[in-house]
């Protein structure tokens, strides 16, 4: 293999690290997007205020976090890093 065989073997693993990264990136925001809006889900049924349809779209999203976490994704915080006010 030459020098050039090599430079193209290595950008091309590359490429597929920084893709792999990219992808596990934007699966962690799209968790976080998911468990924010369960989060204010769960607020207005908790305060009186549930939507018209919180079951249905909380069924949804609990749907959506478990294909995720099917995909690998670490989608429930740890328990140590969660802050409960006092």
């Amino acid at each position: 293999m030459d020098m050039l065989d090599k430079a193209k073997l290595q950008a091309q693993e590359l490429k597929t690290k920084l893709e792999a990264k990219v992808g596990d990136a934007q699966a962690r925001r799209k968790a976080g997007g998911l468990l924010a809006s369960l989060g204010r889900l769960a607020y207005a049924e908790r305060t009186g205020r549930p939507a018209q349809d919180s079951d249905a779209r909380i069924a949804a999203i609990v749907e959506a976090l478990r294909a995720l976490e099917a995909d690998g994704v670490h989608v429930v915080p740890d328990p140590a890093a969660t802050v409960v006010p006092a």
